[in-house]
Protein backbone atom coordinates (compact mmCIF):
# COMPACT_ATOMS: atom_id res chain seq x y z
CA UNK A 1 0.00 0.00 0.00
CA UNK A 2 1.78 3.10 -0.76
CA UNK A 3 1.82 6.19 1.28
CA UNK A 4 -0.30 8.12 -0.48
CA UNK A 5 -3.33 5.33 0.13
CA UNK A 6 -2.43 4.87 3.72
CA UNK A 7 -2.26 9.11 4.25
CA UNK A 8 -5.76 10.02 2.77
CA UNK A 9 -6.77 6.67 4.81
CA UNK A 10 -5.88 7.68 8.37
CA UNK A 11 -6.91 11.72 7.31
CA UNK A 12 -10.39 9.92 6.71
CA UNK A 13 -10.70 7.43 9.66
CA UNK A 14 -8.27 9.94 12.41
CA UNK A 15 -11.53 12.30 12.71
CA UNK A 16 -13.93 10.25 13.11
CA UNK A 17 -11.91 7.74 16.19
CA UNK A 18 -11.29 11.61 17.99
CA UNK A 19 -15.24 11.96 17.85
CA UNK A 20 -15.94 8.80 18.88
CA UNK A 21 -13.42 9.25 22.17
CA UNK A 22 -15.17 12.42 22.82
CA UNK A 23 -18.58 11.35 22.64
CA UNK A 24 -17.96 8.30 25.24
CA UNK A 25 -16.54 10.51 27.41
CA UNK A 26 -19.70 12.78 27.24
CA UNK A 27 -21.46 10.05 28.06
CA UNK A 28 -19.68 8.54 30.49
CA UNK A 29 -20.03 11.79 32.73
CA UNK A 30 -23.72 12.17 31.77
CA UNK A 31 -24.06 8.56 32.87
CA UNK A 32 -22.07 7.86 35.82
CA UNK A 33 -21.20 11.39 37.11
CA UNK A 34 -17.52 10.86 36.61
CA UNK A 35 -15.04 12.87 34.46
CA UNK A 36 -13.22 10.46 32.34
CA UNK A 37 -10.04 12.94 31.35
CA UNK A 38 -10.06 16.11 29.88
CA UNK A 39 -11.44 15.94 26.17
CA UNK A 40 -7.92 17.75 25.12
CA UNK A 41 -5.98 14.64 26.38
CA UNK A 42 -8.32 12.09 25.37
CA UNK A 43 -7.64 13.14 21.57
CA UNK A 44 -3.76 12.69 22.07
CA UNK A 45 -3.84 9.12 22.33
CA UNK A 46 -6.13 8.53 19.05
CA UNK A 47 -3.90 11.16 16.86
CA UNK A 48 -1.01 8.88 18.12
CA UNK A 49 -2.81 5.93 16.88
CA UNK A 50 -3.67 7.99 13.54
CA UNK A 51 -0.25 8.55 12.89
CA UNK A 52 0.98 4.81 14.08
CA UNK A 53 -1.73 3.42 11.49
CA UNK A 54 -0.13 5.58 8.31
CA UNK A 55 3.16 3.57 8.73
CA UNK A 56 1.25 1.00 8.84
CA UNK A 57 -2.61 0.40 8.49
CA UNK A 58 -3.77 -2.27 10.91
CA UNK A 59 -5.46 -2.88 14.20
CA UNK A 60 -2.32 -3.62 15.67
CA UNK A 61 -0.76 -0.05 14.87
CA UNK A 62 -3.77 1.55 15.53
CA UNK A 63 -3.67 0.05 19.53
CA UNK A 64 -0.22 0.01 19.62
CA UNK A 65 0.38 3.77 18.90
CA UNK A 66 -3.06 4.73 21.51
CA UNK A 67 -1.43 2.44 24.15
CA UNK A 68 1.72 4.16 24.06
CA UNK A 69 0.74 7.42 24.09
CA UNK A 70 -2.09 6.20 26.72
CA UNK A 71 0.15 4.91 28.90
CA UNK A 72 2.70 7.48 29.12
CA UNK A 73 -0.04 9.98 30.12
CA UNK A 74 -1.01 7.61 32.67
CA UNK A 75 2.53 7.09 33.85
CA UNK A 76 2.13 11.04 34.33
CA UNK A 77 -1.11 11.57 35.82
CA UNK A 78 -2.32 13.17 32.64
CA UNK A 79 -4.92 10.54 32.23
CA UNK A 80 -6.81 8.51 34.33
CA UNK A 81 -6.21 4.36 34.18
CA UNK A 82 -9.96 3.85 33.35
CA UNK A 83 -9.84 5.70 29.81
CA UNK A 84 -6.80 2.82 28.83
CA UNK A 85 -9.34 -0.32 27.68
CA UNK A 86 -11.52 2.57 25.55
CA UNK A 87 -8.65 3.75 23.99
CA UNK A 88 -6.74 0.50 23.14
CA UNK A 89 -10.27 -0.06 21.50
CA UNK A 90 -10.13 3.08 19.53
CA UNK A 91 -7.34 3.07 18.50
CA UNK A 92 -7.58 -0.69 17.17
CA UNK A 93 -10.72 0.18 15.25
CA UNK A 94 -8.74 3.14 13.54
CA UNK A 95 -6.47 0.98 12.69
CA UNK A 96 -9.19 -1.92 11.17
CA UNK A 97 -10.43 1.39 9.44
CA UNK A 98 -7.62 2.45 7.86
CA UNK A 99 -6.54 -0.25 6.21
CA UNK A 100 -10.49 -0.83 4.94
CA UNK A 101 -10.62 2.84 3.36
CA UNK A 102 -6.96 2.56 2.18
CA UNK A 103 -7.71 -1.01 0.35
CA UNK A 104 -11.20 0.97 -1.06
CA UNK A 105 -9.27 3.58 -2.50
CA UNK A 106 -8.66 3.66 -6.66
CA UNK A 107 -5.70 2.88 -7.99
CA UNK A 108 -5.04 6.55 -9.14
CA UNK A 109 -4.49 7.52 -5.79
CA UNK A 110 -0.70 5.79 -5.78
CA UNK A 111 1.97 7.62 -6.97
CA UNK A 112 0.40 10.79 -6.95
CA UNK A 113 3.40 12.47 -5.82
CA UNK A 114 5.27 11.52 -8.94
CA UNK A 115 2.67 13.10 -11.40
CA UNK A 116 2.31 16.40 -8.82
CA UNK A 117 3.90 17.34 -6.24
CA UNK A 118 2.61 20.30 -5.33
CA UNK A 119 -0.80 19.60 -5.28
CA UNK A 120 0.11 16.40 -3.61
CA UNK A 121 1.89 19.08 -0.32
CA UNK A 122 -1.14 21.19 -0.89
CA UNK A 123 -3.78 18.07 -0.30
CA UNK A 124 -1.67 16.65 2.38
CA UNK A 125 -2.09 19.91 4.72
CA UNK A 126 -5.51 20.55 3.85
CA UNK A 127 -5.80 16.99 5.50
CA UNK A 128 -3.70 17.60 8.41
CA UNK A 129 -6.00 20.86 8.19
CA UNK A 130 -9.10 19.31 8.47
CA UNK A 131 -7.83 16.82 11.07
CA UNK A 132 -6.93 19.51 13.74
CA UNK A 133 -10.53 21.57 13.18
CA UNK A 134 -12.29 18.57 13.98
CA UNK A 135 -10.62 17.43 17.06
CA UNK A 136 -10.62 21.29 18.52
CA UNK A 137 -14.05 21.18 17.60
CA UNK A 138 -15.17 17.78 18.99
CA UNK A 139 -12.77 18.77 22.21
CA UNK A 140 -14.42 21.85 22.90
CA UNK A 141 -18.44 20.35 22.03
CA UNK A 142 -17.18 17.63 25.18
CA UNK A 143 -15.80 20.37 27.60
CA UNK A 144 -17.66 23.91 27.18
CA UNK A 145 -15.00 25.36 29.15
CA UNK A 146 -12.40 25.01 26.40
CA UNK A 147 -13.19 27.78 24.57
CA UNK A 148 -10.28 27.77 22.17
CA UNK A 149 -12.13 25.65 20.88
CA UNK A 150 -15.10 27.12 20.27
CA UNK A 151 -14.35 29.46 17.43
Amino acid sequence: MSWERRGIAVAAATPLGVVVVHALATLQTALLGTELSAAATLALPVLAAGLACWFRPSWWAGASGALLVAGGLAALGILSLGALPLLLLLGALLGALAKRIGAALPASVDSAWQRSRAKTIAWSLLALFAVFQVTRLSTFMAEHEQSWGST
